[in-house]
């Protein structure tokens, strides 16, 4: 199947999606789908968000800059009380924080992804040791009826009658 996730934050939709490959199939729950494509959707948000403060502190130090370059006049002049100065760092730190909180949140979906393609492979590998042990007590059942542990059972007794092994 596939799982739809919407984010609507500060006026801006963010959408994350999830779909079960073929292969997969019988193996993963909702909240698998649910838990990756809230994450995509998240990833989204942060990727939006980080780009507009990334794009305001170019701006504003591109403008500092600027002016800086127009005169021989200290950043001091430009800017007495450091106001703009401080608010063009501000910019950056945002900028700063949700590039980390964008790189953690792409790594936990990674490991997240990683962690259930590792359960999927256990889950497969205990079905088939279980499909190869029913097979192989089949095999068993059948060749103790006549044999040693035969003798010691009557087969055609209601007690053992529902002891047999079916397929």
């Amino acid at each position: 199947g596939i799982t739809n996730v919407k984010i609507c934050y500060q006026g801006h939709t963010f959408h994350g999606a999830a779909v079960l490959s073929k292969g997969d199939e019988g193996f993963y729950s909702k909240k698998v789908g649910y838990n990756i494509a809230l994450s995509k959707a998240r990833i989204e948000a942060l990727e939006y968000f980080y780009k507009q403060e990334r794009d305001k502190f170019n701006v504003r130090n591109q403008f500092y800059q600027e002016v800086l370059g127009l005169g021989i006049k200290t950043p001091a002049e430009v800017d007495p009380l450091g106001a703009f100065n401080r608010n063009m760092m501000r910019c950056k730190y945002r900028a700063d924080a949700l590039k980390e909180a964008l790189d953690k949140e792409k790594n936990m979906l990674h490991k997240y992804i990683l962690g259930q393609d590792k359960a999927i492979e256990s889950v497969k590998r205990f079905r088939q040791k279980a499909d190869n042990n029913e097979r192989t007590s089949l095999i068993y059942y059948n060749n103790i009826r006549g044999g040693f542990i035969g003798k010691y059972f009557n087969w055609s007794s209601p007690y053992h009658s529902r002891c047999h092994l079916t397929q």
